[in-house]
């Protein structure tokens, strides 16, 4: 199977001609044409890849959950996965691998041949593995200089995260780039890690790729456990999990016996109030 343009003729862009860099700068720049997209899926979720080389559409971990990167239904602002060269591209060839989902994009430009290989490994039935997101970078021919620009943006662009380089040492040396806004996470990991671009919310990492050199990265989705929420009153200290997540919510609260010995009101519910009569009541009560 492979990607065809809209008149039929196999996916060959831009054809003859000069056409200028396809690593933007930063902008409102917006997504290119629907059919100029890829699909990519595990069976749980799927991404889409322009010609470009952007991953414009991502979800996760599944379909119906909010996306990290849109920038296809708006700009680079809302969220983009960008490898490409940096110098002006002849033509761009693309295809699926085989009849897998592995996609291949190969960029042809004056100083030489990129491929890009773009796949997402397929979900395993009853395995707790997390999806997540494969691209390589091959040299072909000749030294080609590429951009690799990461920008996450969750809830559908409108969840700046917090991002930070996290280096590991237990059990094994492990570094890799944490992004979070929520209950919102992701991983960045791979050869060489991009940096976070001047004045802006953005990694970017630039650098030459040789024929025969092969670079990856992987990025993943990863639902870190919460820590505990802990309650902190100035009559008692309880720790343990949120009552209203709890199996049993029958159960008594985490210190509900303190808060019974609590006179705080006539009841033995700590947050109920007494009401004030109301005038009518007042004189109902005076009838009676």
């Amino acid at each position: 199977m492979k990607p065809r343009a809209p008149g039929g003729e196999p996916d060959d862009w831009p054809g003859p001609g000069l056409v200028p860099s396809l690593g933007r700068v930063t902008g409102d720049h917006g997504p290119g044409p629907i059919e100029d997209y890829a699909l990519l899926s595990d069976l749980r979720t799927a991404a889409l890849v322009g010609k470009d080389g952007s991953i414009d559409w991502l979800c996760l971990p599944r379909f119906d959950a909010p996306s990290c990167f849109a920038r296809l239904l708006g700009n680079d602002r809302d969220g983009h996965w960008q490898i490409a060269p940096t110098a002006p591209v002849r033509a761009v060839h693309r295809r699926y691998r085989d009849n897998s989902l592995v996609l291949e994009t190969d960029f042809h430009t004056e100083d030489g041949v990129l491929r890009l290989i773009d796949s997402m490994p397929p979900h395993e039935k009853n395995q707790h593995d997390q999806p997540c997101l494969v691209r390589i970078v091959e040299g072909i021919s000749g030294e080609v200089d590429i951009k690799l620009r990461w920008v996450v943006r969750f809830a559908y662009g409108d969840a700046v995260p917090w991002v930070r380089r996290v280096r590991e040492t237990d059990p094994v040396l492990d570094e890799f780039i944490l992004a979070i806004a929520g209950p919102h996470t992701a991983v960045l990991r791979g050869d060489i890690l991009p940096r976070r671009a001047e004045h802006e919310r953005a990694h970017e990492l630039v650098l030459t790729v040789r024929a025969g050199e092969r670079l990856s990265w992987v990025m993943r989705h990863d639902p870190r456990p919460q820590e505990p929420p802990q309650w902190h009153l100035s009559t008692f200290h309880c720790h343990g999990p949120n009552p209203l997540t709890a199996p049993d919510l029958q159960k008594p609260r985490p210190g509900e016996e303190v808060f019974e010995r609590l006179p705080l009101s006539p009841t033995r519910n700590p947050h109920r109030v007494a009401r004030r009569p109301t005038a009518r009541a007042a004189a109902s009560a005076e009838g009676a």
